[in-house]
């Protein structure tokens, strides 16, 4: 079903002027662009489905599969450094250690890295899933956060009934899809 998506500050493109920032209507169906019509002012748009005022309206990049919070170990692990499983060797041993308070800022620092290389809807898990959802919120990009549910090994095996008591209870959270995050 076709929506129109109108706001203040459209990021556009045009091969005579470059990047602007213009008030306009984006017509969306589907994943489709179908069209944009600019307004010399924000006065004349009267008619699209969902207004974002002076919120920034702008195309992006989506993540099928991240883990924000592992922004932090970017770089320092050498799969061939290891002589067994690299998973449970090295990352379960740092994950164990690792505080809500540390994966919302370690999810804070991906969820900026991904908003700068243009990515603006990730679909990310890991263990604090209420941490993420939250740094997400702060940061302002938008996605899918689903806890991680161990029951046999790994760090989150003795969290797993309170991980899942979260997702539960989020799930559908009108306040976190306001702000752009689901859980699943």
């Amino acid at each position: 079903m076709p929506v129109s998506v109108g706001s203040k500050r459209v990021l556009l493109h045009s091969a005579e002027k470059g990047w602007l920032i213009e008030p306009a209507i984006v017509q969306i169906d589907g994943p489709h662009i179908r069209s944009i019509k600019t307004y010399p002012n924000a006065e004349q748009i009267t008619a699209a489905s969902h207004w974002f005022g002076d919120d920034l309206v702008t195309p992006g990049f989506v993540d099928s599969h991240t883990h924000l919070a592992l922004s932090f170990i970017r770089g320092r692990v050498n799969s061939t450094g290891t002589s067994g499983n690299l998973v449970e060797d090295v990352f379960f041993r740092l994950e164990e250690k690792i505080t809500p308070a540390d994966v919302g800022a370690f999810t804070r620092i991906g969820a900026y890295e991904c908003l700068l290389a243009g990515t603006t809807y990730v679909w990310d898990h890991y263990y604090h899933a209420d941490a993420v959802a939250d740094a997400m919120m702060q940061v302002g990009l938008t996605g899918n956060v689903a806890a991680t549910l161990q029951d046999i090994s790994g760090p989150g095996k003795s969290d797993w009934e309170t991980n899942l008591a979260f997702t539960q209870a989020l799930h559908g959270s009108e306040y976190h899809a306001k702000l752009g995050i689901a859980l699943s």
